[in-house]
């Protein structure tokens, strides 16, 4: 009841309206229960099952190359692995960088080499003509104790991958051609390895629980020359890479070539987490990394390529890290510069990755950069100077030496300057000495037998992303420079083709009959100066257009090779797959920005891979050999998998786009397969991943490549 003494408000009505619901102030709400039920029970049941499957994909890889490693059918996989281990081999056993004739025997190598020409002569040569048998004669050449027909044949494993250093008195002596610091660090990981192993191994106990036999107690050979004793005698019964190489190759490739692949592969896990949210694309992204490169492939063979891959992520990782997240702490800049002059002394070209961390770092903390960055930087380059200095005398790297007419490639003996090479000379189309013109060169190169993206269309993708990335500059400025870029090749080409001679395409052009000339004939000097300038100039546009209409008809006639005229006035195939990457990398960036964006580093991804494909066009003539894939390229793969979320994110917001991310992957996946060795394979020349490519092998079996 209202308190009559209260004043009544004016603006309330005593009197409810019609219909209202009149809630009694005396009665209490019903309480609300402590659990209320979601509207459908199954969704309750059903718990978040973890998106990010990255150990999944480690454990995947560690097995695919374990594999790879622990089934290799040979010691060496080919010339290019077998000349580092060579490196390795005398380091260990001799501690010198020099081929030593006289190295002793070593388990699972057969002795090369004969006593004296004539035992060659009787077990290879026994029919021949004595002609022949003067001629082969001739050729065997004496190096230590023993004779030999090819000087690629004086180490434990057969490579020709070698160079020669000549003494004072003119003496060869060969070394490996590869950068020596890489071979140097393994040297050190194989001795650590024999430290460890080796006394352990030397138990009875353990050694008879292992094999089921006591170890053989041998005494230390004496029976090799003075001066090539080994650098550490064996005790009697001990594990070392002498009697044992097979164990210490293998775990050396497991140490120094599978563990910073896990870690890579974790890496590059953290930047694609932080560039998007969409579990599809980090686990697609982070799968493409563990299996759907050519870094898997080549994990398994000792080579500087996925080394250097390694080293320009981790000192990416770290310049990033600095430049767009603000970190300062000091271990980023020893990380970026330690593993940045690494670059240089694996991967030659990588120097330009090493020089431009260096700026980066520079720009945004120039003191830590000079103080911390620059000294860890200068170790490991320091490094590679002093090691090619103990192999040739000086610091310049040994590939720049290649074509020095008397350098260290150029020997009695030497595959790769067949001029001076009296023991070898191709008799057909080899892979090793191509000419082919540089338009066909570039095609192959990009989408060819050995194409970077043909391979690994991942890459097309990460060519979307790098252009979403770029997506912030204006679209008439990355049509100016594209068009930069496309002028800029043109040019070089214009003038490769003045000084080759001209196109290297046939065409039907129009026979001479059908032209009009604009010559005067012999004898009509007169008329031809009594015509007027006008008229002149009228005969010649006459003449032209006759000339268009019967390139037209004959266009019309031969289509196929009108469209192999027009590519080649554009500088060939080449130039339409470079003009090709530039049209993608513009289609990129009207696809929308991605959520976090990296401009300089798409900027300086794709700037590298152009130049990197004009200077190997241009300065080789080869692929690297028998190879699966661009070798030379690999180190680069790392920051196209940097690129790969913004290109892969766009398109999986429809299902055409996910069935066409599933195909670049399943592509991938056929060329890193089959770069991998089989079980039971007959190993003949190479072995995988050096051999060609599916690719490679499809056109080889078409006809469109006689090598």
């Amino acid at each position: 009841m209202q308190d009559p003494t209260r004043p009544v408000n004016p603006l309330l009505k005593e009197t409810p309206p019609a219909g209202a619901s009149v809630v009694d102030a005396n009665a209490r709400p019903p309480e609300k229960p402590l659990f209320t039920p979601p509207a459908s029970l199954p969704t309750l049941a059903k718990r978040r099952l973890p998106t990010d499957v990255t150990i999944v994909f480690m454990i995947l890889a560690a097995m695919i190359i374990g594999f790879a490693v622990l089934t290799r059918t040979k010691l060496e996989h080919c010339v290019n692995d077998g000349s580092r281990w060579n490196t390795v081999f005398y380091l260990v056993e001799y501690g010198t960088y020099e081929y030593l004739p006289d190295w002793g025997d070593i388990k699972g190598v057969p002795q090369k080499g004969v006593a004296d020409p004539d035992e060659h002569i009787a077990r290879h040569n026994a029919n021949s003509s004595p002609e022949d048998k003067a001629r082969i004669r001739g050729l065997i050449r004496p190096f230590g104790s023993r004779h030999y027909r090819h000087v690629w044949d004086i180490p434990p494993f057969s490579t020709v991958d070698m160079i020669s250093v000549k003494d004072e008195n003119g003496q060869d002596h060969f070394y490996s051609s590869k950068p020596p610091l890489l071979s140097t660090c393994v040297a050190g990981v194989v001795m650590g390895l024999e430290k460890i192993v080796s006394p352990i191994m030397a138990m009875p106990s353990v050694h008879e629980y292992l094999t089921g036999s006591r170890p053989e107690v041998r005494p230390a050979a004496a029976t090799q020359p003075a001066a090539t004793q080994p650098f550490q005698t064996p005790s009697p019964g001990s594990f070392t890479f002498r009697e044992h190489p097979m164990f210490y190759m293998r775990a050396a490739v497991l140490l120094v070539q599978l563990v910073p692949f896990l870690i890579m592969i974790w890496v590059i896990r953290q930047r694609v987490i932080e560039q998007t949210d969409s579990p599809f694309v980090q686990n697609f992204c982070v799968g493409a990394a563990a299996v759907a490169t050519y870094l898997t492939s080549y994990a398994a063979p000792l080579n500087n390529h996925i080394v250097a891959a390694y080293c320009a992520l981790f000192a990416l990782h770290a310049t990033l890290r600095v430049w767009y997240d603000g970190r300062r702490e000091w271990y980023w800049f020893v990380i970026a510069g330690l593993f940045g002059g690494l670059c240089h002394g694996l991967e030659l070209p990588a120097t330009l990755l090493t020089v431009a961390i260096l700026a980066a770092l520079l720009w945004k903390a120039p003191r830590r950069a000079l103080l911390i960055c620059l000294p860890a930087m200068l170790i490991p380059i320091a490094a590679s100077l002093y090691t090619t200095y103990l192999v040739t005398g000086s610091v310049e790297p040994i590939p720049a030496r290649f074509n020095e007419p008397g350098g260290p490639f150029f020997y009695k003996g030497s595959y790769w300057h067949t001029e001076n090479n009296p023991y070898y000379t191709p008799n057909e189309a080899s892979i090793d000495f191509l000419r082919e013109p540089k338009q066909m060169y570039m095609y192959h190169l990009v989408v060819g037998h050995h194409g970077f993206f043909s391979l690994t269309p991942l890459f097309i993708l990460s060519l979307l992303g790098i252009g979403r990335h770029m997506a912030g500059i204006r679209a008439r400025r990355a049509i100016l420079v594209s068009l930069v870029l496309a002028a800029v090749v043109v040019a070089v080409g214009i003038m490769w083709k003045a000084d080759a001679g001209g196109s290297s395409l046939s065409w039907p052009r129009p026979a001479p009959a059908e032209v009009a000339s604009t010559q005067p004939v012999s004898g009509d000097t007169l008329s031809a100066s009594a015509v007027s300038e006008d008229d002149s100039r009228l005969s010649r546009w006459w003449a032209d257009f006759k000339l268009g209409l019967a390139c037209i008809k004959t266009a019309v006639t031969h289509p196929v090779a009108a469209i192999d005229q027009a590519a080649d006035l554009l500088w060939g195939r080449g130039f339409l797959v470079f003009m090709a990457v530039l049209v993608v990398m513009n289609l990129g960036m009207y696809l929308g920005e991605p959520d976090q964006k990296h401009p300089l580093l798409a900027v300086g991804t794709l700037l590298l891979f152009l130049m990197l494909l004009v200077f190997y066009t241009f300065n080789t003539h080869n692929y690297a050999g028998v190879s699966q894939g661009p070798r030379w390229l690999f180190w680069m793969i790392p920051l196209w998998l940097l690129m790969l979320p913004a290109g892969v994110g766009v398109l999986v917001e429809r299902r055409v786009g996910r069935w066409l991310c599933y195909l670049c992957l399943f592509v991938s996946l056929l060329s890193v397969f089959w770069g991998l060795p089989r079980p039971g394979e007959d190993v003949r020349a190479t072995d995988r991943p050096f051999t060609c490519s599916w690719l490679h092998e499809y056109m080889h079996w078409r006809g469109c490549i006689d090598y």
